[in-house]
C-alpha cells in the first residue's frame, strides 16, 4: 500500500512539474502580434487608422502606444513607400526614451523590412510609444506585426487630447542640425524633420496630454507654396488626405479634441494672400473646426517673424467670441536657426515654454478635458450614493 502511495505520489509529482513547465516555454518563445486582427492589443495615437492590411499611421506623431511584459527585443514589421525621399524616420520611446529608426526603401514602391525598436529589454513591464516622424506627403507607413518576447496591451488615454494644425514649422522641418555625415543632403531630407522635437509635440507631452496633429510643409489657409492647389482646410477633415481623399478616408473625429492648437499663415504671407482673404479664410476654418470638435478651445499663434495678418486673426478670434466662447489669439518667439530659415531644436524648445505657459494661464482654466468632466461626475455619483447609504442606515437605527 505504501509503495503505491509513493508511486502515486511521484506520479502526481511529474504531472505538476511538466505542466508547471509549459508556461516557461511559452514565455520563452517569441510572438507575433497581427496589428490588422490584434488592433485592441495597443492605443491609437493622431490620426491613425486600422485596415484590412495593418494599422496606417498617417500624420506627423501618429502611431500607437502599449505596454510590453516581456525581455529581449522588439520588431515592428513596416511595409513602407516613401515618395520623394528614400528615408522614412520612426521615432520609438522605450519607456519615455528617445531613439529614432530609420527604413529605408525605393522612391515609389512598396518595401518591408523588419525593424528593431528596443534591444535586450530586462524582463519587466515596458511602456512603448511608436510613431511616424516623417511628414504625411513623404510617403506612408504600413505597420503589420509586432515581434516580442511577451504580450502587449494598450496604454490608457490622458485626460487632455491637443491637435496641432499647421504647415512645417509644425512638422518640424529641417530643425535637426547637420553633421558630417550627412550634410550633404537636401535640407528637405527626412533625417533633418524634428516630429516629436517641434514645438507642439513638446507642448504636448509638457501637458502630459496626447498628441494629434494636421501638418504639412510649405501649404496655407489661402495659398502656399504648392502647386496643387490643396490648403489644410482642404486636408483637415481626412485622416490623411495624401494617402486617401475619397469618403472612406474622411477622419471620424470619434474623440475630439480638447485643445485646437493652428499655426498658419507664414505660407500665406509669402505667397500672396490678401489681408481680406487671411481674415475670411481664418474665420471659417475655425468655424469648421469647431464644428468638428464642438467643446474645444481654439487658439490661433502665430510665431514673431510672420505677423502680417495679426490684426485680421485678432478681429476672426474676436468676431467669434473670443475667450468667452473658446478662441483665441497669441504670438510665440519662434527662430530661425535652423534649416532654410526653420527654427532649431533649441528654439522649438523655447516656443513650447511659451505656449505652455499661455495655455495654462489663458485656455486650461475653462477647457476642463471631457473625460475629466465624466471622472468627477462618476465621483460626485459614489459620493452621493455614499450620503443616502449614510442617512437611510442612520434612520434604520432609529426606527429600531
Amino acid at each position: 500500500m505504501m509503495k503505491r502511495l509513493v508511486t502515486c505520489f511521484a506520479w502526481v509529482a511529474a504531472m505538476i512539474v511538466t505542466l508547471g513547465a509549459v508556461p516557461t516555454v511559452s514565455a520563452s518563445s517569441v510572438r507575433t502580434v497581427d496589428l490588422a486582427a490584434e488592433a485592441s492589443c495597443v492605443k491609437l495615437l493622431g490620426r491613425t487608422t486600422v485596415e484590412d492590411y495593418g494599422i496606417e499611421p498617417h500624420s506627423t506623431g501618429a502611431g500607437i502606444a502599449f505596454y510590453a511584459e516581456c525581455s529581449g527585443d522588439i520588431t515592428l514589421a513596416m511595409t513602407g513607400a516613401p515618395s520623394k525621399f528614400e528615408s522614412l524616420y520612426v521615432a520609438v520611446f522605450v519607456d519615455d526614451v528617445l531613439q529614432r529608426v530609420e527604413f529605408t526603401g525605393q522612391i515609389g514602391r512598396r518595401h518591408t523590412e523588419e525593424l528593431v525598436i528596443a534591444r535586450d529589454l530586462p524582463q519587466g513591464k515596458h511602456k512603448i510609444e511608436i510613431v511616424r516622424e516623417t511628414e504625411e506627403n513623404y510617403g506612408r507607413y504600413i505597420w503589420t506585426s509586432i515581434s516580442l518576447n511577451g504580450t502587449i496591451t494598450p496604454v490608457e488615454n490622458a485626460p487632455l487630447l491637443i491637435e496641432f494644425v499647421g504647415d512645417s514649422i509644425t512638422a518640424g522641418y529641417a530643425s535637426y542640425p547637420q553633421t558630417e555625415e550627412n550634410e550633404s543632403l537636401s535640407v528637405e531630407h527626412p533625417v533633418f524633420m524634428a516630429g516629436v522635437k517641434s514645438y507642439a509635440y513638446l507642448t504636448a507631452q509638457a501637458l502630459n496630454a496626447d498628441f494629434q496633429s494636421v501638418c504639412a510643409s510649405g501649404y496655407g489657409v489661402v495659398r502656399g507654396y504648392n502647386s496643387d492647389g490643396v490648403t489644410l482646410p482642404m486636408m483637415y477633415d481626412y485622416a490623411g488626405y495624401y494617402h486617401n481623399k475619397g469618403k472612406s478616408g474622411i477622419w471620424a473625429f470619434e474623440r475630439p479634441a480638447d485643445i485646437v492648437v493652428i499655426h498658419l499663415g507664414a505660407n500665406d504671407s509669402d505667397r500672396g494672400t490678401t489681408l481680406e482673404e487671411m481674415a475670411t479664410g481664418a474665420k471659417t476654418f475655425m468655424e469648421s473646426v469647431r464644428s468638428r470638435n464642438p467643446d474645444a478651445a481654439i487658439v490661433w499663434v502665430t510665431g514673431e517673424t510672420y505677423r502680417k495678418f495679426e490684426q485680421q486673426l485678432e478681429q476672426a478670434v474676436q468676431e467669434l467670441g473670443g475667450a468667452e466662447k473658446g478662441f483665441y489669439y497669441t504670438v510665440l518667439p519662434e527662430g530661425t536657426s535652423g534649416g532654410a530659415g526653420h527654427p532649431n531644436l533649441e528654439e522649438h524648445a523655447v516656443t513650447a515654454d511659451a505656449l505652455v505657459q499661455f495655455l495654462k494661464e489663458n485656455v486650461l482654466p475653462s477647457a476642463t478635458p471631457s473625460a475629466l468632466w465624466v471622472t468627477l461626475g462618476v465621483i460626485g455619483g459614489i459620493a452621493m450614493l455614499a450620503v443616502l447609504a449614510l442617512i437611510v442606515f442612520k434612520f434604520k437605527r432609529t426606527v429600531g
